[in-house]
């Protein structure tokens, strides 16, 4: 749990701070959260407990913030590179496949982003199941 715990700590001073996210690099905290959110949730000793539960739906808020801010930048991304001609900023390797036109960058980013909301909306859906099943805590 104390990666969990460490990782929250490091969404808060990203989303708290006036640093400036990156799509890329914002999609690699997004996938690394829901991992540890996913192991965690695996466990079948660890979600019984209401502790796992608090620290994982904290961790949920600070992803859905964190993929609030990934979702804005992209889409301003899009906009921008679409108005002004320009090139993508930054490639996308897919083994020896290079992404090399804006169409193709802003197609291969939007999926990885769909399908990090998708993963965000399932670990969701089983934080509330596991409280539905438990009941009210005591």
């Amino acid at each position: 749990m104390q990666p969990i715990v460490f990782l929250i700590d490091e969404l808060e001073a990203e989303h708290d701070g006036n640093t400036t996210l990156e799509v890329d690099g914002g999609l690699a905290s997004l996938k690394e959260a829901l991992g540890y959110g996913n192991v965690l949730m695996a466990c079948p000793r660890c979600s019984e407990k209401s502790e796992y539960i608090t620290v994982l739906a904290f961790l949920a808020d600070k992803v859905t913030l964190l993929c609030e801010r990934l979702v804005t930048k992209f889409l301003n991304m899009v906009v921008r590179n679409a108005e002004s001609k320009r090139a993508a900023p930054f490639s996308v390797l897919v083994g020896s496949y290079e992404t090399d036109s804006n169409l193709e960058w802003s197609a291969v980013l939007g999926i990885l982003i769909t399908l990090q909301l998708q993963a965000l909306y399932s670990l969701v859906d089983k934080i509330k199941k596991t409280c539905a099943k438990a009941g009210p805590m005591q």
